[in-house]
């Protein structure tokens, strides 16, 4: 039986990795933050801070990809 992590979370706090893995749907890792971005569409506030925000801007601005900025 599968123990559900984020039962009773309202509030979450993520970090570069997921947020990253999520965007650019990395085939490892996918399966695993599917779940918690479909909750934070529903009912957990995402929280992250200055730093997760600068390294997931940094590659799409490095490369010149204003709409995924």
């Amino acid at each position: 039986m599968r123990i559900n992590a984020l039962a009773n979370v309202s509030r979450l706090f993520l970090d570069t990795a997921p947020v990253i893995y999520f965007v650019e749907r990395n085939p490892q890792f996918v399966d695993l933050v599917d779940p918690v971005f479909e909750r934070l569409s529903a009912d957990i506030t995402a929280v992250i801070s200055g730093i997760t925000l600068s390294e997931c801007l940094v590659g799409a601005i490095r490369l010149g990809l204003v709409d995924l900025e």
